[in-house]
């Protein structure tokens, strides 16, 4: 896989509330990409899943939604809900939570945010946000979640329900980092990672 064709894998989010959409159609370019005929994205993956979601200017996507449309896509989910993520390093998953507390970001989000997370390893995690940059790019980050406030406010009085809530996919997307993590041209934001990224 190119550093051209992996990038194109990413979708942005096109306004304030459909990052429920941008990553699931990441999620599912990034399948089809990896895991079946090698088709990589199309624009329409985007335009079907947001069909599919119809996210509410209020509140976004719920993670109900999600799910169902991962389901309706024949994604292979094999995670849903409070840290369903642990045990699974290397597997594909969106995380849900209230953004990040400026590290990656001028100003943290006080709003549900969705992101798509490639790799956890210890206490850091590889992951793409689709909001745009302010080139109105991608970034890709390495972080420490220490540094996330991973925490929904779908379910704010129900902490089992609300802290570290994921969406496990069953694949990994190790040859896509690797495609990625060499010198990268702008719009994208590479942040070097605290460990090896292995190529399998």
């Amino acid at each position: 896989m190119s550093f051209e064709s992996a990038s194109r894998l990413l979708r942005v989010q096109d306004d304030d509330y459909s990052c429920g959409p941008a990553c699931l159609a990441t999620v599912f370019a990034l399948f089809n990409a990896l895991e079946l005929d090698g088709t990589y994205y199309d624009e329409e993956h985007y335009h079907r899943v947001r069909s599919m979601l119809n996210p509410d200017p209020d509140i976004g996507t719920t993670p109900q939604d999600m799910l169902k449309a991962a389901w309706s896509l024949g994604l292979p989910v094999s995670g849903f809900g409070s840290g369903a993520a642990v045990g699974h390093p290397d597997k594909v998953v969106i995380m849900l939570g209230r953004s990040w507390d400026g590290v990656t970001r001028a100003s943290p989000k006080t709003v549900d945010h969705y992101q798509v997370s490639f790799l956890r390893h210890g206490a850091a995690s590889t992951h793409f946000d689709p909001e745009p940059n302010e080139r109105g790019g991608k970034d890709i980050f390495t972080e420490a979640v220490r540094h996330m406030d991973w925490t929904s406010g779908f379910w704010p009085d129900d902490p089992e329900v609300n802290t570290e809530f994921a969406i496990v996919f069953n694949f990994s997307a190790c040859a896509f980092l690797n495609a990625l993590c060499g010198e990268a041209p702008k719009p994208f934001m590479i942040v070097p990672p605290q460990y090896s990224l292995v190529r399998h």
